[in-house]
């Protein structure tokens, strides 16, 4: 819970930066539990791959940058 109410603090700097035609909360769920779920299968995947790598795959596939 806390994990997802920093990455809520931390995302939310940067929602005016999307340019996606939903609302501002339902954005932002998505992109926080996204996130979240990136993390969780990066370490149950044994960190494959490096934190880098591992965001660029995320920022990818949800288009945010």
């Amino acid at each position: 819970k806390y994990f997802k109410g920093y990455l809520t603090e931390m995302f939310s700097k940067y929602l005016n930066e999307t340019k996606v035609n939903a609302p501002a909360d339902f954005v932002l769920n998505h992109l926080v539990g996204s996130f979240a779920e990136t993390v969780r299968w990066w370490i149950d995947n044994r960190m494959k791959y490096t934190p880098e790598e591992t965001v660029r795959y995320y920022i990818e596939v949800t288009h945010i940058a």
